[in-house]
């Protein structure tokens, strides 16, 4: 990955957050840009990555039970989008795809739903990588306090995409904090 420069939202105020994905058989690039929210200028460029598959190399599968064993604290669905909310990240209740989360030491663990049929071109819908954002900032804010005026995007350590197969059954989100963060 390269970072330009880190995407911190100000104390009063917003940031509008753009990701661009383009996703290849085995591979994706993802560019993330942010800009004064309601503001008109040119995004700013924040962080650039590609996630390549070894030729052959299958995705890692998830023990789920032994997430939802650390992840063991629930919080309400309403609870969680209200705080979001009072932390200044409202959230339209048409892009609410959190169904629940779960709380553990510096990590959550969500389940998701997205009923709507994709977008042309659309490999995963908005609204659920809005969720993974939203996750891992009631994640930090949970953890740290008021990280939403501070939150920074500095690593992704990992994406999982499908294969190309559609999204279906249930799917669910994890959000682990980096050591110290």
């Amino acid at each position: 990955c390269e970072f330009a420069a880190p995407i911190t939202l100000p104390k009063d105020g917003a940031r509008t957050l753009q990701l661009a994905a383009e996703l290849g058989v085995n591979d994706a690039e993802l560019r993330f840009a942010s800009r004064a929210a309601g503001a008109r200028s040119a995004f700013e460029a924040n962080a650039a990555c590609r996630i390549s598959r070894a030729p052959g190399e299958a995705a890692r599968a998830v023990d789920l039970d032994a997430l939802r064993a650390r992840c063991s604290a629930p919080e309400a669905r309403d609870v969680f989008y209200a705080a979001l909310e009072a932390s200044g990240l409202a959230v339209p209740k048409e892009r609410r795809a959190l169904r629940e989360a779960s709380f553990g030491a510096g990590e959550a663990l969500a389940r998701l739903t997205h009923a709507a049929p994709l977008a042309r071109g659309e490999v995963i819908p908005a609204p659920l990588l809005d969720a993974c954002i939203q996750l891992l900032s009631r994640l930090a804010e949970k953890t740290r306090g008021d990280a939403l005026s501070r939150f920074e995007l500095t690593r992704i350590g990992s994406l999982t995409l499908g294969g190309g197969a559609p999204l279906q059954g249930e799917l669910f989100a994890h959000a682990r904090l980096a050591p110290g963060g």
